[in-house]
């Protein structure tokens, strides 16, 4: 009987617990929404332990900005909008994308002529 009640625990314990995640990922996604309407970073490379470069679209505009945990410094203003910008990103990613896909075949394909040598 006392093993009943401590799985039954467990389980409610468990649930307030997933309960609580679930409401916080709920809460943070209401404030990342408030508070970023104009201001948004479309893209970011670490360079170094503590720094970083981002392209941050600002009402309209696209700068690029180094970021470290003591300085921020905004380094130019960009000549392409928003959606010029995220479009290009998207264009490079399927370029990435299909210039895996015929290294990986070109690799696949001496594979499988080095396998037929090896049974000739």
């Amino acid at each position: 009987m006392d093993i009943i009640w401590v799985i039954f625990s467990l389980i409610g314990v468990l649930g307030l617990f997933f309960l609580l995640i679930y409401g916080l990922n709920k809460l943070n996604k209401k404030i990342g929404i408030v508070s970023g309407s104009k201001m948004r970073v479309l893209d970011r490379v670490n360079i170094g332990r503590d720094g970083m470069i981002m392209v941050v679209s600002v009402a309209g505009k696209l700068m690029l900005i180094s970021a470290t945990s003591q300085h921020i410094e905004k380094l130019c203003e960009l000549d392409m909008t928003p959606e010029e910008y995220t479009a290009q990103l998207q264009n490079d990613a399927m370029q990435a994308k299909s210039n895996f896909s015929a290294v990986l075949a070109s690799v696949m394909s001496r594979n499988d002529s080095g396998k037929d040598n090896e049974n000739d």
